[in-house]
């Protein structure tokens, strides 16, 4: 698909909240009144989950997009090729994990939120992605993501290809859509499974079957409406997050106008970022846990703003570090010169 500006820019806002979301509610919870910016980052702490309803909408925007563009029919084949964009990354950044908890478990002790070292049950769990299916502690923040992600194109990818009229198809998915949100999302037993999450998702896809369909253009509104006026009702923000996340798909592409240089180097630096978003999500939770063991480990104290900032940094920019390595030892393994593979709604 064509690189459309407004995708990347909330693809890393989307990236860098949860990010800090999940660096203040595990290792530095204590420290979210601390900073300059207290209101700012106890709304991260308390909200920035909900940066997950944009990776949903986005990815259901953007499996259409592929989907229909690809030459490839086989279920099988198409399934296995997302599994293999998604898998082997995530099993590097589940190595790290792994070797940093075991190196530095004696300075973990006092982490609740560190999974202990796996067992060969729990690493196949993570192999097929089904860990939460069968109630099996997860060993990193996000795999329950990339589990749901791969559910949703599943069924994606029956829908568009044993279903050949686009009338049909956005028929069915205004009628998930709403099944999702008015049932299964309100079902917190479901929440390992991708109907729970499917009033994201499906929007996504609706919103990109509106081209040249009268139809599902008005079911999208439609469905629009209808989680707007849940999310007012019954103040819960999701709905109203996939709302307002919709809207960027019909936002004009910036990239495509006469630009400074100066934007055209801060355009390039989204693209970058959105371009390893992916190994960003999966990578950032191994470099909580080593900063977390090394502030234990030497006894680092963060008193004032500026530690917290030092902090911060150094978590951004090792973060950036992991995620460029899981490229790399990507491209090595699949013997690409340049591989940035992007997960489904991290696409």
């Amino acid at each position: 698909m064509k690189k459309y500006f407004p995708l990347d820019l909330l693809k890393v806002c989307a990236t860098l909240v949860i990010m800090f979301h999940h660096f203040f509610i595990y290792s530095a919870i204590e420290y979210i009144n601390l900073t300059a910016i207290s209101e700012f980052t106890s709304l991260i702490s308390d909200k920035g989950r909900l940066a997950v309803q944009c990776f949903l909408v986005i990815g259901g925007f953007l499996v259409v997009g592929s989907l229909t563009t690809t030459n490839e029919t086989k279920v099988v084949k198409l399934a296995a090729k997302r599994y293999i964009r998604l898998a082997p990354k995530l099993g590097i950044a589940l190595f790290f994990v792994i070797s940093i908890t075991y190196f530095y478990q004696n300075h973990l002790l006092d982490k609740p939120w560190v999974s202990k070292l796996p067992t060969l049950e729990l690493l196949l769990a993570h192999f097929f992605l089904v860990q939460d299916i069968l109630g099996m502690p997860a060993l990193s923040a996000g795999v329950w993501y990339v589990a749901i992600d791969f559910q949703l194109f599943i069924a994606a990818i029956l829908l568009l290809r044993f279903i050949n009229s686009k009338e049909v198809i956005g028929g069915l998915l205004f009628f998930l859509i709403i099944f999702s949100a008015t049932r299964t999302s309100k079902t917190s037993d479901l929440d390992a499974y991708f109907i729970y999450y499917f009033y994201s998702y499906g929007l996504g896809m609706l919103a990109y079957m509106t081209k040249k369909s009268a139809l599902n253009k008005f079911l999208f509104i439609f469905a629009q409406i209808i989680l707007l006026i849940k999310g007012i009702t019954e103040y819960d923000i999701r709905y109203i997050a996939s709302f307002c996340t919709a809207f960027v798909f019909f936002l004009p592409n910036p990239s495509t106008f006469r630009v400074s240089e100066l934007s055209k180097l801060a355009f390039k630096s989204i693209q970058y970022f959105s371009n390893i978003s992916y190994s960003v999500f999966i990578g950032h939770f191994p470099m909580i846990i080593f900063l977390a063991a090394n502030k234990t480990k030497y006894a680092f104290e963060i008193n004032k703003d500026s530690d917290l900032f030092i902090y911060l940094a150094a978590y951004f920019f090792g973060t950036l570090v992991i995620a460029e390595t899981i490229e790399f030892l990507h491209a090595i393994i699949f013997s690409q010169t340049k591989y940035r593979s992007e997960a489904a709604s991290i696409k």
